[in-house]
């Protein structure tokens, strides 16, 4: 919930809560004048028992003048006094709330700048690296300090690092664009087993040239959902390169579909080994992948932030399920972790 939407709340809240305070406290006076003000004054003969305008009017400006006088302020300031408390009262836990808001909204910016801080240093070290290679080769091509025999290997390894650095630019273009204010997916109604197909088939060569493994789990079933195709199959392409890029060879990989009461629920699990807790609570972070992948497996650490965004655009979830939980959905027992994604049905 927002800082605003809270306040607005609290505010209202606040507001009936004293109001209602406000007539309680009046209305217990009011029983109290009329309970035992009223009779002692009659016994007292300060007011006449039978009240009309005649009397009152006698009472008040003739008899007990300067009495009469002093019974209205104590009354005036008995009633208004729940008034004046409530109102103080009211004041106070709204400026109280206001500047609570404040330090959480500046807690916020802060936390946001140093994520954005975090960020910048992380693209700074992720295109470092291939840069420099780009720039140590190009040199030593541009000096003759190459062997000829040897500057093909030179120039297909600046083109690997200029991939690299593309894949990395275009990425963080997407991150961007998918975190603008404004971007909306571009969905239509498709048969979610029959995407889901057309992907894995797409997969298995990949799957294979890495000697893992796939087991294929998808209902010969129509279930229509709103997606948008082109984003969507960045997700689940994400999912599976994942599960190739970070386990080892012979690794099994799943793809399965369900339908769970409303909801339609794909999971692509491997056998893989589990991920750290402290790196699965901030997975879907961008630039979280940990320092070996990093240097080692080409990743850039966008890839599961980029896949939440477009799983949340589209109003479905997206989460991480290792061993033991996982094992309740019931994909095998050799499935040690899997990402899940909620979609709703229709």
């Amino acid at each position: 919930m927002s800082s605003e939407k809270h306040l607005r709340q609290f505010v209202i809240g606040r507001f009936f809560f004293t109001l209602l305070g406000i007539v309680a406290a009046d209305t217990f006076l009011v029983i109290f004048i009329r309970k035992v003000m009223e009779p002692l004054a009659n016994s007292a003969g300060i007011i006449d028992g039978d009240l009309t305008i005649k009397t009152i009017y006698h009472t008040l400006f003739v008899d007990h003048e300067l009495m009469i006088l002093w019974m209205i302020l104590a009354i005036v300031a008995f009633v208004s006094m729940p008034i004046i408390v409530g109102a103080y009262s009211f004041t106070k836990s709204v400026t109280r709330e206001i500047h609570k808001s404040e330090l959480e909204f500046i807690k916020t910016q802060q936390e946001n700048d140093r994520q954005r801080y975090l960020m910048i240093s992380d693209i700074a070290h992720d295109l470092k690296t291939p840069m420099t290679t780009v720039s140590g080769y190009a040199q030593a091509l541009s000096e003759g300090m190459v062997k000829e025999e040897e500057k093909q290997e030179y120039l297909d390894a600046i083109t690997s690092k200029t991939a690299r650095m593309n894949e990395m630019i275009n990425l963080l273009f997407d991150y961007t664009k998918l975190n603008s204010e404004g971007f909306k997916v571009s969905t239509s109604k498709l048969d979610l087993c029959e995407f889901l197909r057309e992907i894995v088939a797409a997969s298995f060569t990949d799957i294979e040239e890495a000697g893992d493994e796939l087991d294929v789990d998808i209902p010969e079933e129509q279930f229509m959902v709103d997606i948008d195709k082109m984003q969507m199959t960045r997700v689940i392409n994400n999912l599976i390169t994942n599960a190739i890029r970070h386990n080892g060879k012979g690794t099994k990989i799943n793809v399965t579909l369900r339908k769970d009461g409303d909801d339609l629920m794909v999971f692509v699990a491997d056998s893989g080994d589990v991920i750290p807790e402290e790196l699965a609570e901030s997975l879907f972070q961008p630039f979280v992948m940990g320092d070996e992948s990093r240097q080692t497996k080409g990743g850039t650490g966008l890839g599961l932030s980029i896949a939440k965004k477009i799983v949340e655009l589209h109003g479905a979830r997206i989460k991480l399920a290792q061993k033991p939980e996982v094992f309740r959905y019931q994909l095998g027992d050799e499935y040690n972790k899997s990402f899940v994604i909620s979609f709703q049905s229709y």
